[in-house]
């Protein structure tokens, strides 16, 4: 018998506008990142539009879009807040 995943509803935009988050953990070509809705993202390096990613540190303030991935939830169309 196959197990089945419980799916989420977790909202890729809230009116209209990108969810907003940090940064949470910064490894070798990914991070994690914690939308501001408490849900964890994967995010790879290729997500980031106007940063490379070994340039910033933890705690920084990211913009995104929410895609649910096969592993899980992603953030992609990653920018840096201003």
């Amino acid at each position: 018998m196959a197990t089945t995943r419980t799916q989420r509803t977790i909202p890729t935009t809230v009116n209209g506008a990108r969810l907003q988050g940090a940064i949470k953990t910064v490894k070798h070509g990914f991070c994690f990142i914690v939308g501001d809705d408490g849900v964890d993202r994967f995010a790879h390096r290729s997500d980031f539009q106007d940063a490379d990613l070994e340039d910033l540190s933890e705690d920084t303030r990211v913009e995104f879009t929410h895609s649910e991935a096969v592993k899980g939830p992603r953030a992609i169309k990653i920018a840096v807040v201003q």
